[in-house]
């Protein structure tokens, strides 16, 4: 009788999937045939999902069964018109199970971009996951800047949010963020350049990983990553990168429910109407908060600026 185990699902190619079992080695593995009468296979099984196994006696795996996921990341694929003339949205989960997203960003090359960072906060806010902010490349930082910098770090962390600054090259904040990655399996979301590889690579320096060139002239990042993968750093520890991640917009996002990916604005008095999006409406206690210094006039000025990006219909 073949043995069965349970394993998580950590890439893709071609028509194979790969899974690390508790050992974290690595077995092919293929679909059992009655999974594949499912109308789509595109999102049945992706990378991070737990799995039953069939090992076979060549090694090589069955999925027999998928294990429920507790989240799921997802990637908008944009709008096409329906046979009513309206927009039709379709979504490809990307990576499920994540527990942590780490938004990072650079502190230079490229320079840090704070309307970029609230699009990705609005984005991982919007899939009811954990977003942190890492601020990667803390060493170009001059000793002018680091002022603007601790003000910015203040002003996020005043909204709540986790906020860390790191350097791989100097190991400067890595005391601070290898304990939030025990028994967790976090993702990497950024932009091409923030070195989002390198740092997977200090984590576990075994890793093979293509590692990009920062380009003065370009003024951009080599995009190494391909393919959605979830590495290993050790046992119950995973860290996870995809592609798509390096320019997104918020056209899935309903402009009533950008709103709710601000939790800054969770703790201001109601406002007159309850439907208020926070714009042209009277009586909105949020713009009443920016007068008053309670909501920073810069990040509201930029939900602004988000608010003409989502869905105006829905």
């Amino acid at each position: 009788m073949n043995k069965r185990i349970n394993a998580i699902i950590h890439r893709r190619y071609g028509g194979y999937y790969f899974a690390l079992d508790e050992t974290m080695q690595e077995i092919q593995c293929s679909l059992k045939g009655s999974l594949r009468k499912n109308e789509s296979t595109t999102n049945l099984v992706v990378v991070g999902d737990r799995v039953g196994l069939e090992i076979l006696e060549d090694g090589s795996g069955i999925i027999e069964e998928i294990h429920e996921r507790k989240s799921a990341l997802m990637r908008a694929k944009g709008y096409k018109k329906s046979e009513d003339g309206k927009p039709a949205r379709s979504g490809q989960v990307l990576i499920s199970n994540i527990d942590q997203v780490f938004i990072v960003l650079p502190a230079r090359e490229p320079d840090f971009h704070p309307l970029l960072l609230d699009r990705f906060l609005a984005l991982v806010e919007h899939m009811e996951l954990l977003p942190i902010i890492l601020i990667n490349k803390w060493d170009l930082i001059s000793k002018k800047q680091l002022t603007e910098f601790k003000r910015w770090i203040a002003i996020y962390e005043s909204c709540g949010y986790k906020t860390l600054s790191l350097s791989i090259l100097t190991n400067e904040g890595m005391i601070d963020f290898l304990p939030i990655l025990e028994n967790k399996t976090s993702f990497l979301m950024g932009p091409s350049g923030a070195g989002k590889s390198s740092l997977v690579s200090q984590l576990n320096p075994q890793l093979e990983i293509r590692i990009g060139q920062w380009s003065k002239k370009c003024k951009s990042g080599q995009q190494t990553t391909t393919a959605t993968q979830i590495y290993p750093i050790k046992r119950d520890c995973f860290i996870a990168d995809t592609a798509g991640f390096s320019q997104i917009f918020l056209r899935h996002i309903p402009r009533r429910h950008l709103r709710f990916c601000y939790p800054d604005f969770g703790d201001i008095e109601p406002c007159k109407y309850h439907d208020c999006i926070h714009d042209a409406e009277d009586g909105c206690q949020i713009k009443e908060a920016v007068l008053k210094n309670e909501i920073n006039e810069g990040r509201y000025e930029r939900y602004l600026k988000l608010l003409q990006e989502c869905d105006p219909d829905s």
